[in-house]
């Protein structure tokens, strides 16, 4: 009984295992996989209980490197839950930018806008877009004194003065009966009529006395309701000048009763506005005064690039105003006044930077006043004083940050350089002359890189009148070059003779940062960064520049020297760049160094002398240098000084 008993278990365990591998065999997996890391993963299938152990599916990916992160490669098992990733590279340093999308839509009245935003960091960079031009229909008769024409988008309106053609004679005068003749707007085709007298002289009233001097002028024009004529004259100098009155405003245009010839403009009240247009740049328009009366004022607006107004009687003194637009668009002027008195004629300057150009004179209790844009930086003036008798001048120039760094003054007779001091507050000496018939002037450098003149005076003080120029920068002295070339400074042993200089520093004086609106932007430190002591090297001890951009680190110490060049040396060190150039007589006259920085921004440094020292902004990724020359046979030319690549 029991041999049947075993034999009956064996059967029914047999049984149940071939039931149970029949069902295995026959089963629809439904597998769920277990990370178990690096090794692989467990897969189990809960219908069956069966497990095995397989290595991962893995998947490959890449994400490309933005300005935020670098390269990100990535592996993820497509079964379970295992993913490995790592970066690999630098960030981008090029921002994912959008495309330009308009915030403003410019029209012939503003500038418009548009922006781009960066997709990974999201930065947005704006971008500014043309102002439109206006669409002007004809010019149309508007009054007496204007023709008027208006925009067809906008319908802005821009007036003008008349234009008026030689005129026609209607009436011819008599000894006995003034004429009449009829004169017609070349722009608007309205005509006017005015008197003329037997002579051909056309004029409104008889001559006064207008300054109290015991001069008579006769009134060639006027702003008076009663008395039409013609706003513009023109200077037998050739230039010419508007006037246009304004906030109802009435002035009178004054003629030398001897020559018929404009001596003159009376601001009777309100605001005048005048524009002066010279024949010619670096020349002088002539007035032989601007009488404004109390409580009135005049706006001047100079249309060219480097003219100049000379006005006398303005509070006993004759004013010249010059004003030069330079490339960044900000507008350099100059006021200079030059009082003549008995035993001695003095003068001062002042020189500004602004962005705008209009210059307003106002009397206020019977004091002239100059206004200058709101916006305008003093960054230079000079003072004068010149004894007739002796010859004795003293002169004090100063730079913007009122002490002389950086300035030098020279008196020239001709274009010859008689004597120079440089970085002193007050010189003093005596003009000596070569030629006892012959005059000079002075000539004041600034570190800022602009350069006025006085007019010419004779030994005895005698006003020279219509001097060429009073006002320029470094690009339009080297225009000059063939009418008054600019002789490179005399050698310290050939110096005849040198201003005394009671207040020079005992030290060489450190380069003066440049005032944030002037056309030259000076350096800006790295605080964090001590700042360098340099020897200049020589040309052997440097590297020899190429073509090709040079990497430096933040802090690196090398120098280098073009191959061209190779007197000219520079010298990296810690963000500070420096350059020199050896002692030659043969080097070519180096007159300016540009430095250009790209990467957090992008901001261009200049000096005008050398050696020069610059200091790079935080972030700075990229340098330009280059160097304006003048070579032996007087060429100005540019050269490369290399492209440096910053690297952190």
């Amino acid at each position: 009984m029991k041999r049947i008993r075993f034999i009956f278990s064996i059967l029914l365990i047999f049984f149940a295992f071939a039931a149970f591998g029949a069902f295995s065999e026959d089963c629809d997996h439904a597998w769920s996989y277990t990370n178990n890391g690096e090794s692989g993963h467990t897969a189990s299938c809960p219908l069956c209980s069966q497990t095995r152990t397989d290595a991962h599916n893995l998947t490959y990916s890449k994400k490309s490197a933005t300005c935020l992160s670098p390269a990100e490669i990535s592996y993820a098992c497509t079964l379970c839950s295992y993913t490995y990733s790592y970066t690999e590279g630098e960030k981008n340093p090029d921002h994912a930018w959008s495309e330009y999308v308009s915030v403003r839509k410019a029209t012939c009245r503003e500038s418009g806008i548009q922006s781009r935003t960066c997709r990974d960091c999201g930065q947005v960079e704006s971008a500014e877009i043309a102002q439109l031009e206006h669409n002007y229909g004809d010019w149309k008769q508007y009054d007496e004194k204007w023709h008027i024409r208006y925009c067809k988008t906008c319908d802005w309106a821009y007036k003008g003065s008349h234009r008026l053609n030689d005129g026609e004679i209607i009436v011819k005068p008599t000894e006995s009966q003034l004429g009449l003749v009829k004169y017609t707007c070349r722009v608007c085709s309205d005509t006017f009529e005015n008197i003329m007298r037997i002579d051909g002289a056309i004029y409104a009233k008889e001559a006064e006395d207008v300054l109290g001097n015991g001069t008579k002028y006769l009134i060639a024009a006027t702003g008076n309701e009663e008395d039409a004529g013609s706003h513009e004259i023109v200077l037998t100098s050739g230039a010419s000048i508007d006037l246009r009155p304004t906030n109802e405003s009435e002035f009178c245009v004054y003629a030398s009763s001897a020559t018929g010839n404009y001596a003159g403009i009376c601001a009777e009240s309100g605001e005048t506005a005048i524009d002066v247009i010279p024949k010619a740049d670096f020349e002088t328009t002539d007035l032989e005064f601007l009488l404004i009366r109390k409580n009135a004022s005049a706006v001047l607006r100079i249309f060219n690039a480097s003219g100049a107004l000379e006005i006398g009687d303005l509070d006993g003194a004759r004013v010249i105003i010059a004003q030069h637009k330079n490339t960044d668009g900000t507008v350099c002027t100059l006021l200079m006044r030059l009082m003549e008195k008995r035993e001695t004629i003095e003068g001062e300057a002042e020189i500004h930077i602004s962005k705008g150009s209009v210059l307003k004179i106002s009397n206020q209790n019977s004091k002239y006043t100059f206004t200058l844009p709101e916006n305008s930086k003093k960054i230079a003036s000079l003072t004068f004083k010149y004894n007739r008798s002796s010859g004795k001048i003293t002169v004090s120039p100063r730079n913007h940050e009122n002490n002389a760094n950086g300035t030098s003054v020279h008196i020239l007779e001709g274009i010859e350089f008689l004597q120079t001091a440089k970085n002193t507050k007050t010189a003093e000496t005596t003009v000596h002359l070569t030629n006892e018939h012959g005059s000079w002037r002075l000539r004041a450098s600034f570190p800022a890189g602009y350069t006025l003149e006085t007019p010419l005076f004779h030994p005895d003080g005698t006003y020279v009148h219509k001097p060429i120029r009073y006002l320029m920068d470094e690009k339009a002295l080297g225009a000059l070059m063939l009418i008054d070339p600019m002789p490179c400074e005399p050698e310290t042993q050939e110096e005849s003779a040198v201003l005394t200089m009671p207040e020079a520093p005992s030290v060489t004086p450190t380069p003066t940062s440049a005032p944030a609106a002037a056309p030259s932007p000076a350096p800006t430190s790295a605080p964090e960064i001590e700042k360098p002591v340099f020897a200049p090297v020589s040309a052997p001890e440097a590297n020899l520049l190429t073509d090709e951009p040079v990497s430096l680190l933040r802090n690196d110490k090398k120098a280098f020297a073009p191959g061209e060049y190779p007197e000219i040396i520079v010298q990296f060190d810690s963000m500070y760049f420096f350059i020199s150039y050896a002692e030659d007589k043969d080097s070519p006259k180096v007159t300016s160094i540009k430095l250009v920085e790209q990467g957090a921004s992008f901001k261009i440094q200049t000096g005008y002398s050398l050696p020069s020292e610059f200091s790079l902004s935080a972030g700075t990724t990229s340098v330009t240098i280059s160097a304006q020359i003048k070579t032996a046979n007087g060429k100005n030319t540019e050269i490369s000084l290399g492209t440096y690549n910053i690297s952190p």
